[in-house]
């Protein structure tokens, strides 16, 4: 069994279920979104390939307000999520034929 600590997080506390969601993007600058997997306290997203994506919390809104994740680099929240949320990414990437990774851990 793997133990995940992340920084200011559950310190040895074991990790039971890591898990990868892939999101396929077929066209550009179109919203799309995922939703984390209740349990889930940690994920981390990024472009497969070498689209910019912009990320946002609230829908409609990846367009207008949103975090840039830069090709080559990943988001993950700066502290890990309550296990009872309820939380829904929204995101579009700068290029057609995109994979979004998603990586989770509860």
């Amino acid at each position: 069994m793997a133990t995940f600590a992340p920084s200011g997080g559950r310190q040895g506390q074991a990790v039971t279920a890591p898990a990868i969601a892939n999101v396929d993007v077929a066209t550009a600058d179109t919203e799309e979104s995922w939703t984390v997997p209740s349990g889930t306290i940690m994920f981390r997203m990024r472009a497969r390939g070498s689209s910019k994506i912009q990320l946002a919390f609230t829908a409609l809104q990846s367009d207008t307000n949103y975090v840039t994740i830069y090709p080559g680099n990943s988001y993950m929240p700066p502290q890990e999520l309550s296990p009872a949320a309820s939380v829904t990414l929204y995101f579009q990437t700068s290029k057609d034929s995109e994979v979004v990774e998603f990586e989770y851990w509860s």
